[in-house]
């Protein structure tokens, strides 16, 4: 039995490629340590990916990005969604899981992108720590699912940012931050800006982030949130309300240090928070972190 639903594949398999062929397409067997195709062929064009790609950011707006870490260690860069959009338009990849290796504390993933039309493959590991937090009211067999989940789509992320080209990547969430801030601009017109940062305060607030927080990961006080850091928050609670990220991560708080030094007129911007790993949280660092600007073009 087993032997004819391999020779049916097969059968249709060659099927397939021979309506291709027929089709005046070109057509490749490919066979990886990841994956084994046969791929129809058709030629990337770059400019229609790039294309594609921006188009996609301006829709999907702040679920494209978001930013990590506080003070001088603040890093802002893609979203697994922006990495998804990027690699669905470049065409011609996958994008696979290898099995998962299990300790007592973590779960130890790798996930790899395959270029079916160059042959390039990348892959990258990820540690999900079975202590990571998991807020809202479910059982502790279905928070270690979404433990799961998001451990493996960061495994994911990870893969194809290092994979993909930069410049892409950059153009998208500058992109995406546009899309956001033409329709905030909208609202403040209308609301005020002042009804713009209430509206973003009380989002956080319900999610377990102070304003203090905000304040400490920005350097900036609630009175001076302008429109570019706005724009910024946006990413930062869709990422939350998603469960992408827990408000530790994206929010972290001053150290008693820091706090101390503060005292002594220092600025927490030009300080370096403590712990730097478990700011990151397994993030590569995408972005261009204090030095870029807020906003578009950062």
């Amino acid at each position: 039995m087993a032997e004819l639903i391999k020779q049916n594949k097969a059968n249709e398999a060659f099927n397939t490629a021979g309506e291709a062929i027929r089709e005046g397409h070109m057509i490749r067997a490919l066979q990886t340590t990841y994956a084994t195709a046969v791929a129809v062929q058709k030629p990337r064009v770059l400019i229609e990916v790039e294309k594609n790609c921006l188009k996609e950011a301006e829709l999907a707006g702040e679920i494209c990005f978001y930013g990590w870490g506080a003070g001088q260690n603040r890093v802002e860069g893609p979203s697994i969604d922006c990495a998804m959009i990027a690699a669905r338009n470049w065409g011609n990849s996958v994008v696979e899981m290898k099995p998962v290796h299990e300790t007592v504390s973590a779960y130890i993933m790798e996930a790899a992108f395959v270029d079916l039309e160059t042959g390039f493959t990348y892959s990258r590991q990820f540690r999900q720590s079975k202590s990571w937090k998991v807020y809202g009211k479910m059982d502790d067999n279905r928070k270690e699912d979404v433990r799961f989940q998001i451990g493996q789509s960061k495994a994911q992320r990870n893969a194809i940012l290092k994979a993909l080209p930069k410049w892409l990547l950059d153009k998208m969430v500058d992109r995406a931050k546009e899309g956001v801030r033409v329709k905030l601009e909208k609202y403040i017109e209308k609301n005020g800006i002042e009804a713009a940062r209430k509206l973003a305060l009380d989002a956080l607030v319900k999610m377990g982030v102070k304003a203090e927080q905000v304040e400490y990961k920005y350097g900036k006080k609630y009175g001076a949130w302008d429109i570019e850091l706005l724009v910024i928050l946006k990413g930062d609670i869709r990422a939350l309300t998603d469960g992408a990220e827990s408000a530790n991560t994206l929010f972290p708080e001053k150290t008693d240090d820091e706090t101390e030094k503060e005292k002594e007129g220092l600025s927490s911007e030009n300080m370096k928070p403590a712990a730097d790993d478990d700011k990151y949280q397994g993030h590569e660092k995408q972005g261009k972190g204090k030095q870029g600007k807020l906003g578009t073009g950062f």
